[in-house]
């Protein structure tokens, strides 16, 4: 099974969610079934085809936190932003599209901190896969959907 990596303030969150949907939401959906199913006829009540519906999205999101929090590797704030000389979860690594000539800068974290328009990658994503364990100055070769295309690293923090 693939563990989830998490830094701490990932894992802060999650365990908020967590305790939101089993302590909260759940039992707003509770009662709003509750009450709808009070109204009368289910086969044609809205409201309650409503509340089952949001349920099982409550469900579902509690079943997902569950199984990362049960299955997870803490990224040490240590790791996060240290300096090191070769790219691995937790580094900032600034790099040059060659092709277009353009510069970028990413965090490599978990798949649950992904979140590209923040500058967080997954460690997971064919960007960041091509550039663990490589170099400053090294050129890699991303493999993605349309087309491969190459980058160098020219930092590494």
């Amino acid at each position: 099974m693939i563990k989830h990596r998490l830094t701490s303030e990932s894992l802060a969150t999650l365990k908020e969610e967590y305790n939101n949907l089993v302590n909260v939401e759940r039992i707003d959906v509770i009662n709003e079934i509750k009450v709808a199913r009070d109204n009368g006829d289910l086969s044609e009540n809205a409201d309650y085809e409503a509340a089952l519906n949001k349920q099982k999205v409550i469900e579902t999101r509690i079943l997902e936190i569950k199984a990362i929090l049960d299955n997870h590797v803490l990224i040490s704030d240590t790791e996060v932003g240290s300096v090191g000389d070769i790219v691995k979860i937790g580094s900032k690594v600034k790099i040059l599209e060659i092709e277009d000539n353009i510069e970028s800068e990413y965090e490599i974290l978990g798949s649950v901190d992904n979140n590209p328009s923040m500058g967080r990658i997954s460690n997971e994503c064919p960007l960041a896969k091509s550039m663990l364990g490589k170099k400053v100055g090294d050129v890699v070769e991303v493999q993605n959907i349309h087309s491969p295309y190459k980058v160098k690293i020219l930092n590494i923090s």
